[in-house]
């Protein structure tokens, strides 16, 4: 230990800062051995003094009253070089003290003893010390004394390095558990994703042999019943294998939409405008719903086309539009868009159904009375309804599902209860026109902005943060509002914008935005929501959110959102 001493300042000066403890506050357990020091030595001073670079500290001080004394002229910075007590009984006969400004001036150090604090590892930190303004022996009883108090002090020193230590290994299991909790939480939503799918795939497999049965069954009724029609002259007896034909007809129509469910329908697929298909719905559903439904249509100029049948696209978005009305019986707005996408990997890995590439996505929305969340997961169903008896088959949607898996599209839907339902449809781009449409779509990177990204489900923040990091943004991340409040105190004057999701734990979205405006009023935030309604657009904007992102956002609408929202306050 002895040859340890001092041979490496760096060393002994990283070890004094491990253990955290220049510049505390004094203590009761320090100040008891140093009053206990002066008691045993009777003398008036008494210090734990450590030494830093340019300085000697003082954690605890009897009988003097300064913190702190430049380090050349401490005869602590004496006694940390050797392994025992250093023992000045007169300074002023003393030629290594003879001359220094603490014995030659206030305080007029004549006597001074002190033991060094060492470590485990041999590092001299300081000492405790006990020093008299006038010369004095110390006795053998009292050195021992100093000696035991000295190993009581570095006992506390170690103590609280490892409750300190304690605390970090506490502070870091947590930080690990949220990570796991979130992460599982994630976990749990891909799951469930593939768990509807494998249910959904389940059912077609059933209804289709189902299915299959149902027609070896209808078709020798059908056909006899037809041949019966030719036979028999008797008017009640024609009109009864009439009504038996239409209800095997009937019957066939419904085994053909649980087919269409089960496996998909091929039809005659050709390169389909979309647009066209939307206007021609438009004007059926103006003339035969009811007047109280406002039917609104937003297409994008220059939509691209899909490869598929006119007469099932057409089914899908009259089935959606079905529902809609049913949802509206008090009236309301019947809204459908439809729009280019590409899905890029960050897309892609929030939702399991989609590909990489070029989609067109139509959406049918309503402001009607929303699904409740209990069943959301099984309207897509084969004969699952809501509706009373008699006012539906319950094979509307698991059409749907069915026509547009077999186009290798999905189908995403988001509902609140009494604020309306929106469902998306995304169906594969012509992929003639793909590649050449895909290149024109240029990703705007930033000029290393530093983004504060604020949600509660990790795979989200570490997707986002990746995608802004890849395209020159700086990104600090938060799983809640407390943390992003926290974060954003620290960092308000670097941070560019946030990003934040409305619906979170601990602090909600919307009181996180009120905080963070009370912060700084020229806060620029970015609000996201895998529940995009207009009620939450309009709540979010009143309370000084400068965009709105929809959950899930591909790349390019997340870097468009963040470019405009900078060169919109540029403009300013």
């Amino acid at each position: 230990m002895t040859n340890m001493l001092q041979k490496n300042e760096a060393a002994r000066l990283q070890a004094l800062l491990d253990y955290q403890i220049l510049d505390t506050e004094p203590e009761v357990a320090f100040d008891e051995l140093t009053h206990l020091a002066a008691y045993i030595c009777k003398t008036p001073v008494a210090l734990i003094s450590l030494l830093d670079t340019n300085r000697q500290w003082f954690k605890s001080k009897i009988g003097l009253n300064v913190n702190q004394t430049p380090r050349d002229i401490a005869f602590c910075n004496h006694a940390i070089v050797q392994p025992n007590v250093l023992i000045v009984t007169d300074a002023l006969q003393d030629e290594r003290f003879a001359t220094n400004p603490l014995v030659t001036s206030p305080p007029h150090i004549r006597f001074y003893a002190g033991v060094p604090l060492i470590t485990p590892e041999g590092y001299a930190l300081g000492t405790l010390c006990v020093i008299d303004f006038k010369p004095r022996e110390i006795k053998e009883q009292q050195l021992v004394a100093l000696r035991m108090l000295g190993r009581q002090v570095m006992a506390q020193l170690e103590l609280k390095r490892k409750l300190s230590d304690l605390a970090y290994c506490n502070s870091d299991r947590q930080q690990v558990r949220k990570q796991i909790i979130e992460q599982n939480t994630a976990q749990k939503k891909l799951e469930s994703q593939l768990f509807r799918s494998q249910r959904l795939e389940s059912i077609g497999i059933l209804a289709s042999g189902i299915a299959h049965d149902l027609n070896n069954i209808l078709t020798p009724i059908l056909m006899t019943a037809q041949l019966l029609q030719t036979q028999i002259q008797d008017e009640r007896s024609r009109h009864l294998l009439s009504i038996q034909v239409n209800n095997v007809k009937r019957g066939a129509n419904l085994v053909k939409q649980v087919l269409s469910f089960a496996r998909g329908i091929e039809g005659k697929r050709t390169n389909v405008q979309v647009r066209h298909i939307i206007l021609e719905i438009k004007q059926i559903l103006t003339e035969t719903f009811p007047k109280s439904i406002e039917v609104c249509t937003d297409i994008s100029s220059e939509l691209w086309t899909v490869f598929g049948d006119p007469t099932q696209l057409h089914q899908v978005l009259m089935n959606l539009c079905v529902n809609a009305r049913d949802a509206m019986a008090d009236g309301g707005i019947l809204t459908i868009s439809a729009e280019n996408l590409v899905i890029d990997e960050h897309y892609a890995k929030m939702n399991l159904d989609a590909q990489e590439g070029c989609y067109i996505v139509i959406t049918v929305s309503d402001t009607g009375t929303g699904i409740p969340p209990e069943i959301i997961n099984r309207i897509f169903e084969p004969f699952f309804t809501t509706k009373e008896v008699g006012k539906g088959t319950g094979l509307g949607l698991s059409t749907v599902i069915g026509i547009i898996k077999g186009y290798s599209g999905f189908v995403n839907v988001y509902s609140e209860v009494e604020r309306g339902t929106r469902f998306k449809v995304y169906l594969k781009a012509d992929e003639q026109k793909e590649p050449q449409q895909a290149q024109q779509l240029q990703l705007i990177a930033g000029n290393g902005e530093l983004v504060l990204v604020v949600d509660d489900e990790v795979a989200i923040r570490d997707t986002i943060k990746s995608t802004l990091e890849a395209y020159n943004y700086q990104v600090l991340t938060a799983s809640d509002g407390i943390e992003a409040l926290a974060i954003y105190a620290q960092y308000q004057q670097k941070i560019n914008l946030v990003l934040l999701d409305i619906m979170m734990p601990s602090m909600d979205g919307m009181t996180t935005i009120r905080m963070l405006n009370k912060m700084n009023p020229h806060c620029k935030i970015i609000a996201m929501s895998g529940l995009e309604s207009n009620a939450k657009i309009a709540q979010a904007i009143n309370h000084g959110v400068k965009a709105f992102l929809s959950k899930p956002c591909t790349a390019k609408e997340l870097l468009q959102t963040i470019n405009e929202l900078n060169s919109r306050n540029e403009s300013q």
